[in-house]
């Protein structure tokens, strides 16, 4: 004996769409939207170099870092602590590091801020391998304070010498 179903009783939803859409609706109220996990706020940190414009200009052997805090939103400031890593008789120590700095936010919606021109000065011209290095907070606009960090991602030679601090 077999059972047959009416096939209008199949296709018939108990709850109606627009009551199923206005539970999704009231979710979506009550949780919020989703948030992204991504930071606003990144730096960009460029490997440490030596500075032909210093010594072309000033006659100096310098040793330059750049670094750049880079947000999606408007930055009021940052600051950074900044420091320049080398490897020495095999071990990466840190060479030299820079006090705190501050910057405002600049650029078409002041979504960046600029730490240009952090130098050290050559103790030698012996080539040595040289990382950048910084971390901070970023003051945003909105009031919330982001922290940030970030390195130049690999050594590279210089050279350039400098006393270790």
């Amino acid at each position: 004996m077999s059972i047959t179903l009416p096939v209008k009783q199949i296709l018939k939803f108990k709850v109606p769409g627009v009551l199923a859409l206005a539970i999704l609706a009231g979710q979506l109220a009550l949780t919020g939207l989703p948030t992204k996990d991504q930071p606003l706020c990144k730096l960009k940190v460029e490997r440490p170099h030596t500075s032909t414009f210093t010594k072309e200009r000033k006659n100096l052997d310098v040793l330059k870092l750049n670094i750049t805090s880079e947000c999606e939103v408007e930055q009021k400031y940052t600051i950074l602590n900044a420091d320049i890593q080398a490897i020495f008789e095999n071990t990466q120590i840190t060479a030299h590091r820079f006090n705190a700095e501050l910057r405002t936010g600049v650029g078409k919606g002041r979504t960046e801020a600029r730490f240009l021109n952090l130098l050290v000065n050559c103790a030698s011209l012996e080539s040595t391998m040289y990382l950048g290095h910084a971390s901070g907070e970023v003051h945003l606009a909105n009031g919330k304070v982001e922290k940030v960090s970030g390195d130049s991602e690999y050594f590279v030679s210089e050279d350039c010498k400098i006393e270790a601090k």
